[in-house]
């Protein structure tokens, strides 16, 4: 399975690569297509976090093309400084907080992985940004946008929570552990319906709910109660978790 993880990695780059530069196109074959974006290119960075812990030999991709290709998506021009949807300079893009939790996830995953302070740093710093997407309407909650703060969505939610608590595994500060119950929490009281244990999309700030359901929200919800029940060992995250499995089982 390594061979074959380290394998598609391998064709990702030589087919989506961009010559002399650490990007990769949307599409293949190319043709016109434009740079990825960071939803699609951050999913190298977890690729190789995961490739890492058992084949140390990877961080020459890493250093070479992984991580440099993230920073092409940086913006410090706002801030606290985050990654912007798109490469920066080849649109206006916007900063969503959801795409950005899972980034930070992935610092998070790499520190814990090469213990090198490089990647906790970066993901401490990332926070402050998701920090300050929550604000006290709703009750709480982290927005999706932060251009366009009309709602507030279960995979945001979800998303900081999964991040949140692996800082706090990193860092042992407590803080963290709140604020991804806290998050968790959010989802839990707004968005689940409690008849199949599923999540509603998100919430406008009018108090409407957007009730479609997405496998990707509801997969980060599992996650969320996962990790949360293996730092608290209270077992109605467990349960959560456990139902809402079975609703993406039944479902997807």
């Amino acid at each position: 399975n390594l061979r074959k993880a380290v394998r598609t990695m391998d064709v990702v780059y030589n087919k989506f690569g961009v010559s002399k530069s650490p990007l990769l196109k949307e599409h293949y074959p190319s043709g016109t297509s434009s740079f990825c974006s960071l939803r699609q290119y951050s999913g190298t960075l977890s690729a190789a976090a995961a490739i890492m812990k058992t084949e140390a030999d990877f961080v020459k991709t890493l250093k070479e093309r992984t991580a440099p290709g993230i920073e092409r998506y940086l913006d410090t021009q706002r801030t606290p400084a985050a990654y912007s949807s798109h490469v920066i300079g080849s649109t206006y893009s916007g900063r969503n907080y959801m795409d950005n939790c899972l980034l930070g996830t992935d610092f998070v995953e790499m520190y814990l992985t090469t213990g090198n302070k490089y990647w906790l740093d970066k993901a401490e710093k990332l926070w402050l940004f998701v920090e300050k997407g929550i604000d006290n309407l709703l009750d709480g909650g982290v927005y999706s946008s932060e251009q366009k703060k009309v709602s507030k969505d279960a995979g945001a939610n979800a998303a900081g929570a999964v991040f949140a608590a692996g800082l706090y595994m990193a860092t042992d500060n407590q803080d963290y552990l709140d604020w991804a119950k806290g998050l968790y929490v959010w989802n839990r009281e707004k968005l689940a319906d409690t008849e199949g244990m599923g999540y509603f999309d998100s919430m406008k700030l009018t108090g409407e709910i957007e009730k479609k359901k997405s496998i990707e929200n509801n997969g980060l919800m599992v996650q969320a109660g996962a990790v949360l029940f293996k730092l608290t060992g209270r077992k109605e995250y467990l349960e959560d978790a456990r139902k809402t499995a079975q609703f993406c089982h039944s479902q997807y």
